[in-house]
């Protein structure tokens, strides 16, 4: 059964934020069927707003007090998808005009702005957007057909981040508060390897670990960097924390490898992993280990699978992906924290 959740309600919960870790509980939120086949609750902000993942088709973000609405479309285009979501409730989207991808930045006030990208570049992703509307991803050099890592700074419009010295592949996944952009480079075997680019245009190649090379998710403001492995035999269950690759483990009979897909500043990490047949969403926390998130779901998770968490707000909100039985698509799905004070709490 879906659950409503009343906009008074999600902002008193919501306001709790982290619960101890001791009495970490989660309420979970069916968002109902996907509205254009499979989807997932993309990503969160710290009002419980969600950007759902319908998969190249029209996009649909979540209000709490409104539901579902579809993002407009600017004219001439055929369609507009939303991939991330801030505070300040700008959205990082492309629209597709004359079957090409445009990279653009929606709010509720001023609608829909189509960003320009430099003529030698052509858009393939548009990933992220950090607090201050810095939005991430990456491009094509129409002159090289090299794919390429860009930035957009609402101040100063897009920059080539370009690629980096020994790689033939780059990539920016996400923007921290701070300004430093974490992304991904493929070198000449094949590795991918780990890089940030500072506020001040400074490239870092942090390498990979040792076994292999990892895609980059993203990045807190503690500079960790949330990782998922692209050499198989690489534990994914890794992240880059304070100049070392640093093991989440491993749950017990899942597979070697877990995507983390959010870190918070906090480092709490979540994400997914493959276990009996199906994906289960993780976390990870201090002191506590790896552990299914089922584990902090109350009553709410019944006759669910949980899949994954894409997303944590600021504030402890968690986005993702469930099913229940006869599912043909994934539904996006929103967590709440509380502290569990008796087996009735909330």
């Amino acid at each position: 059964m879906m659950v409503s959740l009343g906009w008074a309600a999600l902002l008193a919960i919501s306001g709790l934020g982290l619960p101890a870790s001791s009495e970490l509980k989660y309420r979970m939120f069916d968002l109902g069927p996907g509205q254009r086949g499979r989807m997932a609750g993309l990503s969160v902000n710290s009002s419980g707003w969600i950007v759902g993942d319908t998969r190249n088709g029209p996009g649909w973000y979540w209000r709490p007090d409104v539901g579902w609405r579809q993002f407009p479309t600017p004219p001439g285009g055929e369609f507009t998808n939303g991939v991330s979501i801030n505070d300040s409730c700008q959205v990082a989207c492309y629209v597709v005009i004359a079957g090409l991808k445009h990279a653009a930045v929606w709010n509720p006030d001023s609608g829909i702005h189509v960003i320009q990208m430099p003529e030698k570049l052509r858009l393939l992703d548009v990933i992220s957007i950090g607090r201050q509307g810095k939005m991430v991803g990456q491009c094509l050099d129409k002159t090289t057909s090299a794919a390429h890592a860009w930035l957009y700074d609402p101040l100063i419009g897009t920059i080539d981040l370009g690629m980096a010295p020994d790689g033939d592949t780059t990539a920016a996944r996400h923007v921290n508060d701070a300004g430093v952009v974490a992304g991904w480079h493929r070198e000449p075997g094949w590795n991918y390897s780990a890089n940030l680019w500072t506020p001040d245009g400074k490239f870092i190649d942090l390498g990979h670990p040792p076994l292999g090379g990892v895609y980059v998710y993203g990045i807190n403001n503690a500079g960790d960097l949330a990782l998922q492995a692209a050499t198989i035999g690489v534990p994914e269950d890794a992240r880059w924390h304070s100049g070392e690759w640093v093991s989440f483990g491993r749950i017990a009979g899942t597979n070697q490898e877990w995507a983390v897909f959010a870190l918070t500043d906090q480092r709490w990490a979540f994400g997914t992993a493959f276990f009996d047949g199906a994906d289960r969403a993780v976390i990870w926390r201090p002191g506590f280990g790896s552990r299914f998130i089922d584990e902090y779901v109350d009553d709410s998770k019944t006759g669910y699978t949980i899949h994954a968490v894409y997303s944590a707000s600021k504030n402890g909100l968690l986005s993702g992906s469930a099913s229940k039985p006869g599912d043909r698509f994934t539904r996006p799905v929103l967590f709440v924290p509380y502290p569990k004070k008796s087996a009735g709490d909330l």
